[in-house]
């Protein structure tokens, strides 16, 4: 099985929450069929965190989204290191 290189630390933008990200959806009225996709992403990151985990936004350096190879999504820091990220923007 191949292994993935996890995101490194310097790509996460924001720390943020379950709940800030259900409220921000609804705050900006986004599109019902984007929520319904973009929900259940979120809602496998709530089965994901464990006790002590942080939950962050998180985008690739400006240079790679002008080279367009950039990428923007969720990750899980765990005891100072992502464990887990999900890319939900790329170019």
């Amino acid at each position: 099985m191949a292994s993935i290189t996890p995101i490194p630390n310097e790509w996460l933008q924001e720390r943020t929450t379950i709940a800030q990200i259900s409220l921000e959806c609804q705050e900006q009225g986004l599109p019902a069929s984007f929520t319904e996709a973009y929900l259940p992403i979120v809602a496998e990151f709530a089965e994901r965190l464990e006790l002590g985990d942080e939950l962050w936004k998180y985008s690739s350096p400006s240079e790679t989204w002008q080279a367009k190879c950039g990428c923007a999504g969720l990750a899980i820091k765990r005891n100072g290191s992502v464990v887990y990220f999900k890319p939900l923007a790329m170019n």
